[in-house]
């Protein structure tokens, strides 16, 4: 099953000029615990959609809010020469098609 079909948001922003933050939510604490017990999301599955290197990448796991949010830095800064998405706000797409076992 693709990440898509089990969160109930996936979306990408800026955190200031130099960071993204994606966001993925779930509705069901079920879904978000069979993605989580899955360890399928790492810094490496990061590093390999984002080519981000893994000790920048923080991937960090809210049990509370059936939540999920990974931040790396921006590969390129927002508004250089380059930036085809100024707000951040389609990064997420990649990992809409993660496979969840």
């Amino acid at each position: 099953m693709k990440l898509r079909e089990l969160a109930q948001i996936i979306r990408s922003k800026n955190s200031k000029s130099f960071l993204l933050c994606f966001d993925v939510i779930f509705e069901s604490r079920e879904a978000y615990m069979r993605v989580k017990k899955s360890n399928v999301i790492d810094q490496e599955l990061i590093n390999s959609l984002y080519q981000i290197p893994r000790k920048d990448i923080l991937i960090t796991w809210f049990d509370e809010g059936n939540a999920l949010k990974i931040v790396i830095p921006r590969p390129i800064t927002q508004a250089d020469p380059g930036d085809g998405d100024l707000l951040g706000g389609q990064q997420y797409a990649l990992l809409s098609d993660i496979e969840i076992p």
